[in-house]
């Protein structure tokens, strides 16, 4: 059997012939002694070879054994190895994506900011308009007013016409001019020239 040391299978005449050389129950001038010396050294021969050829049979199953498990262990450290760069792989693509994402949310935010300042700028310079609009408003219904006799609400007008054209970021001077002659003349028309 595999892996076995045990002696190889003997026929029986060859472990007789054994026992009665041992023994010396036959005599040395026995013609046939010669023969059976011969057939008991064979025998022990080729039970050495076979004891030798198991010994080597084991060591070879002991090698085997050893290269199956080097083989495994092998495949398992390639599987490992592979599935490190595969997971080395998809960390990189995972910190690729996170600083195109990054990137992308850094533009949006800065066209973000941009269109506000535009939309602040086109916001104020509305305003303006309709200050100046509302300035022209005011003086224009005052000075109306004040050819129609009355005397409280043009000045209130005026002065409301003064407040929208000062409110101005870049206000002229003489733009308050024309409106601050009607205020005074108003105050002029009502008593009071000291405050006109």
């Amino acid at each position: 059997r595999r892996g076995s040391t045990s002696s190889p299978i003997v026929s029986p005449n060859v472990r007789s012939l054994h026992r009665s050389a041992s023994f010396g129950t036959r005599s040395a001038a026995d013609p046939s002694s010669g023969v059976l010396e011969s057939a008991l050294a064979a025998a022990l021969t080729v039970r050495a070879r076979a004891e030798s050829a198991a010994k080597r049979l084991a060591l070879a199953e002991k090698e085997l054994e050893a290269h199956r498990k080097g083989a495994l262990d092998e495949k398992v450290h390639v599987r490992l190895r592979e599935a490190t760069k595969r997971a080395d792989r998809a960390e990189r693509a995972a910190k690729d994506a996170k600083e195109e994402v990054d990137k992308l949310v850094e533009e949006q935010v800065h066209l973000v900011r941009v269109q506000a300042i535009q939309d602040r700028a086109v916001a104020e310079e509305m305003i303006e308009k309709l200050r100046d609009e509302a300035s022209v408003v005011c003086n224009s219904l005052g000075s109306a007013l004040k050819k129609a006799g009355e005397k409280d609400k043009p000045i209130a007008l005026f002065r409301r016409a003064l407040q929208h054209r000062a409110a101005r970021r870049d206000t002229n001077p003489l733009e308050l001019a024309p409106v601050l002659i009607n205020l005074g003349a108003a105050l002029m028309q009502t008593g009071a020239p000291s405050e006109a």
